[in-house]
């Protein structure tokens, strides 16, 4: 199955990737319209697509993980108001994960009336986006663990008509384990949940790190977003299809500095023919620019190659044998 990626994206940030080859869709967080009311101003006069120069699909996330990871406080009303200045063509509802670290594995009660609350408050967000100030393509969120999602989603579908849901905060599960025991393997589990009893389009966010998509095409997952590209381009890496990622620039990091090998290296010089930019290697190790525009690249066109790293190939195996 071919998943949707979805490039996340800086609403004034650069460089533009699809200014320079063809992106289907990309993702905005309404967060930097939260946090700066010139970019708030600035949208408002001009629109959303004329400052990112951009024609395809629009999807905007709400913010609300990065709000709470910061401190600040935003309500239904406040991110309504935002949503109604752009144009984009699918909104993600606000919503707030759950924090796993508050989970009490010894009291199961207690568990569950967390996760009770967390999923009225969710709901409750999604009901009043769409019911009360009429927000259009809203798209409801799920989050884990598999009982708060069942609880979200049995309350979701009673009220929404969106062809679409989202799974929000899995990234945790699938990049470290840390907090949750065999995550990936538990993240793949709610995956296959949510596939078997859904019939519409689910998307996951922020899973589009390239190790990852065949894992969701095997699940058929219908799409995905990533700002890996320009993270890791920020590091003085790039990233290789099933290769991972390798650090060119001259940056000092304290972490993931894997030396690129010259048969790699062709492989970049075979990607850069593809990209058809007149940049070479030696290029991409002096310029983030140059670097995200490859990465991009490469999370959207090389994105079916396995990874041989040894556990995500096991992780592959484990998400065909709940498919296949």
């Amino acid at each position: 199955m071919s998943i949707n990626i979805i490039l996340g994206t800086p609403i004034t940030g650069t460089p533009k990737p699809w200014e320079y080859f063809d992106v289907p869709a990309i993702m905005v967080n309404a967060y930097e319209l939260i946090k700066s009311q010139k970019i708030f101003k600035k949208v408002k006069e001009k629109g959303l697509r004329k400052i990112l120069n951009f024609d395809g699909e629009i999807y905007v996330d709400s913010g609300g993980y990065q709000c709470l990871r910061h401190g600040i406080h935003i309500d239904v009303k406040s991110i309504a108001k935002i949503y109604k200045i752009l144009d984009a063509d699918y909104y993600v509802s606000l919503d707030y994960p759950l924090n796993i670290s508050n989970v009490d594995s010894k009291s199961e009660n207690k568990s569950m009336r967390l996760m009770k609350k967390v999923a009225k408050r969710n709901v409750r967000n999604y009901k009043v986006l769409y019911k009360e100030y009429k927000v259009k393509n809203l798209i409801p969120v799920l989050h884990p663990p598999e009982q708060l999602a069942s609880t979200e989603y049995q309350l979701l579908i009673e009220i929404t008509d969106s062809d679409i849901f989202a799974f929000g905060g899995l990234v945790p599960y699938f990049l470290t384990t840390k907090g949750v025991s065999n995550g990936r393997k538990v993240g793949i589990k709610m995956l296959y949940w949510l596939r078997k009893i859904y019939p519409g389009k689910i998307h996951v966010m922020g899973l589009g790190a390239p190790s990852i998509i065949p894992i969701l095409s095997k699940l058929n997952i219908d799409s995905t977003d990533s700002s890996t590209w320009r993270l890791k381009a920020a590091y003085g890496k790039i990233i290789l299809p099933g290769k991972g990622e390798r650090h060119i620039s001259s940056r000092e990091i304290n972490f993931g500095r894997k030396k690129i090998s010259s048969e790699e290296i062709e492989m970049v010089n075979r990607i850069l023919d593809d990209l058809c930019i007149s940049i070479t290697y030696e290029d991409l190790k002096c310029s983030f620019k140059l670097r995200a525009l490859f990465n991009a690249y490469v999370v959207l066109r090389y994105n079916n190659y396995y990874s041989d790293d040894n556990a995500f190939r096991a992780l592959l195996e484990y998400a065909s044998s709940k498919i296949d």
